[in-house]
């Protein structure tokens, strides 16, 4: 990496990389990574270029136990400026920033990827939804949702769409856990109207392994984990070596969430599906219908790392004076974000379910003829089926409306 003081800004100057500083071979115009064909393309005229990949070069996983830097870096702690190859002009970025467009001439910006103290991107799933899609993806998204306004189907416009590689930490390891819980079996009781319901529970233990692939961390402290979420999954096999070229034209950054604190939460994302894991595995062997008390120490092995850019498409829209962000997968179009809701659509459906709900009831049994010191009985509660559905609204008496 080549650094330059400067005395005017205080901050170090950066140069930009050769790789993706090249004009166009035809016309001299720029040239900026092409999600439609997947190739290197000309803003100005119709040249295309391969990005060259080593047969040799791999995207490959890296032993945990190895490495070097694992710390965290804060945004807005360093600055540094970059001087356009193509007119000249000087802009300042933060340190963390690795790509972006020049605001004078438009043309791409592409600078180091690793510093000393830090870990390079050893992959990056390229854009493969194009700016118009991405745009066309989102106005089937709003339209197909139920409750949102009509005026806003008509008149929705996304603003300021960005295309932007966002830093991710995918984790692999293999996951031993040893469970003790309890498992219940229901069983019913009397004949006729007189029939009860009730749970026998009984203590069980084991071992449970599985080996978790390309567990998912945000690594980026600027984008809220949760809204990112609404757009996974990437489909990991589409994954190629990082090159500069891929990201050229776009907006990306190093990770600001390092190594180890986002081990951390890959742990707690693997500990939470053992224990989804764990219940339907003890349901299965011991033909249960609920499991309890569930708790369980977990070995973790064979643990490596990726460090990875995914893209995304950034936007907003808005309506009666609010903004309202969406994000949409760069690579598989799938669009996640916030979406007003109309009043009386939302009156008149509440309306209709408090007509239905008025005529169900709840049935409570408390009878226990449990005969084993290891067996417990409790009565059934019968609930409402459980909703896989996107979206909701909290209702003013706390009652939930799904759609």
């Amino acid at each position: 990496m080549t650094y330059q003081y400067n005395d005017d800004y205080d901050i170090a100057q950066e140069c930009t990389k050769k790789e993706t500083d090249a004009s166009c071979p035809q016309c001299a115009g720029n040239v900026y990574f092409d999600p439609a064909s997947g190739k290197l393309s000309c803003s100005y005229c119709d040249w295309e270029g391969e990005i060259a990949i080593g047969i040799d070069e791999k995207v490959l996983e890296q032993d945990l136990r190895n490495a070097e830097h694992t710390g965290n870096f804060q945004w807005g702690a360093e600055k540094k400026s970059i001087i356009c190859r193509s007119c000249g002009a000087q802009s300042i970025y933060d340190a963390l920033q690795v790509s972006d467009l020049c605001p004078f001439c438009n043309s791409s910006q592409v600078t180091q990827e690793i510093t000393a103290s830090s870990i390079a991107p050893g992959g990056v799933i390229p854009f493969a939804v194009s700016s118009d899609k991405a745009i066309a993806l989102f106005h089937k998204w709003i339209n197909g949702k139920f409750f949102v306004p009509s005026s806003l189907k008509k008149n929705a416009s996304a603003q300021g769409l960005l295309g932007i590689y966002i830093p991710f930490w995918t984790f692999d390891a293999i996951a031993k856990a040893t469970y003790t819980a309890q498992a219940g079996q229901t069983y019913t009781t009397g004949v006729g109207r007189s029939t009860q319901t009730h749970i026998r529970w009984f203590n069980v233990n084991g071992t449970y392994r599985n080996f978790f692939d390309d567990i998912l961390v945000n690594a980026s402290k600027r984008h809220d984990s949760s809204v990112l979420q609404t757009v996974e999954p990437f489909d990991f096999k589409a994954v190629k070596p990082y090159k500069p070229q891929f990201i050229s034209g776009f907006i990306s950054e190093r990770y600001s969430i390092g190594l180890s604190d986002s081990f951390n939460l890959a742990k707690g994302i693997i500990n939470k599906r053992l224990t989804e894991i764990i219940t339907r595995e003890i349901k299965r062997r011991h033909n249960a219908s609920h499991v309890r008390s569930l708790r369980f120490d977990t070995l973790l092995s064979d643990i490596t790392y990726k460090y990875v850019l995914l893209p995304l498409w950034m936007s907003h829209y808005e309506y009666q004076d609010k903004k309202y962000e969406f994000l949409v997968n760069g690579q598989t179009g799938k669009v996640g974000g916030k979406a007003p809701a109309s009043a009386l659509k939302i009156a008149v459906v509440v309306g209709s379910i408090l007509v239905v709900a008025g005529g169900i009831g709840t049935a409570v049994v408390l009878n226990d003829d449990s005969s084993s010191s290891n067996y417990y009985s409790t009565p059934v509660y019968t609930q409402a089926p459980a909703h896989a559905l996107s979206d909701l609204i909290i209702l003013p008496n706390g009652a939930v409306l799904y759609f």
